[in-house]
């Protein structure tokens, strides 16, 4: 991969002045699988691998200002953050923070539809938001949704019901957490269901049957792995999963 080829992409904002070996990997399998679930240690970041990819589909014309990517966080400091990271990973794009647009509201108001609705390569937003002015992005969905803090989403909950509708519109979709792959049946099933695998099963019920033995009913159910049940699920995850190898210190630092 050549960073030259990256014409949107500030490579001199990476440390050293280049795309590192594991990111430079990182951006090849997204753009080679284009579903992906990338696990990463704590206080990880993110920006590098999101502006890549951003990068790659601008080029590919897949992604424009009339068809802009989302990216989904946790918060609003978190919104702040990495909208900024990406502004300097991507200058010549418009990344716009709705987290911090007054606009945004619950319902679709006028005035609400009209942030969503503004030119943007790039729109960040928090879960919480998303879920909160859904009514005003009906025709959300476009080129590429990433998911940050994704091990938000991982146990359920309205905010995972409106992004998974989000990301199942979505041509492209790439989510990032800290959660170990396959540490928890419930966790595994509800992050690996963002991906909407042709052969992942579409419901919690069919996922326990096929791979989950459990004990107890509703919040004393205990859930542990069938026998076997976590070679199979690894395989049937394997292309989609992308475990970063890091730095002992985080890039931004």
């Amino acid at each position: 991969m050549n960073p030259h080829d990256f014409k949107y992409f500030d490579v001199e904002q990476l440390p050293g002045g280049q795309l590192t070996p594991e990111l430079a990997s990182e951006l090849a399998h997204m753009r080679y699988v284009g579903r992906t679930w990338t696990t990463h240690g704590p206080w990880s970041d993110n920006a590098a691998a999101i502006a890549g990819r951003v990068t790659q589909l601008a080029l590919d014309e897949t992604l424009s200002r009339s068809r802009p990517g989302m990216v989904l966080t946790g918060g609003r400091e978190e919104s702040e953050a990495i909208t900024a990271r990406l502004q300097s990973y991507l200058p010549e794009l418009v990344i716009r923070n709705l987290t911090v647009d007054d606009r945004l509201s619950p319902g679709r108001s006028k005035a609400c539809r009209d942030a969503v609705t503004e030119e943007a390569a790039v729109r960040v937003i928090t879960y919480r938001m998303f879920r909160e002015a859904r009514q005003s992005f009906w025709g959300a969905g476009g080129p590429v949704v990433f998911l940050e803090q994704a091990d938000r989403l991982a146990d359920g909950g309205q905010d995972y019901e409106f992004t998974k509708q989000l990301a199942h519109k979505a041509g492209s979709v790439h989510l990032f957490t800290t959660v170990g792959l396959l540490n928890n049946p419930g966790a595994t099933f509800h992050l690996g269901s963002l991906l909407r695998l042709p052969h992942f099963p579409r419901s919690l019920q069919r996922f326990k049957t096929a791979y989950v033995k459990s004990i107890g009913h509703g919040l004393n159910e205990v859930m542990a792995w069938r026998h076997s049940a976590m070679s199979e699920l690894a395989e049937l995850l394997d292309l989609h999963h992308h475990e970063r190898a890091e730095r002992d210190v985080p890039l931004n630092d």
